[in-house]
């Protein structure tokens, strides 16, 4: 198996940050999309 090719999830911890913030700094790293998903403001998703 290709390591390039798992799928993983990562857990970040934050204070005082929104998700939206937090989602918004992640993909200036890693690239993609935020959207929103799911009910509420906070849920949010980013896609690459």
């Amino acid at each position: 198996m290709d390591m390039r090719d798992l799928r993983f999830g990562v857990e970040v911890e934050t204070v005082g940050k929104t998700r939206q913030t937090v989602a918004e700094a992640i993909r200036t790293v890693v690239g993609g999309a935020v959207r929103h998903v799911g009910q509420g403001p906070g849920s949010r998703r980013l896609v690459t």
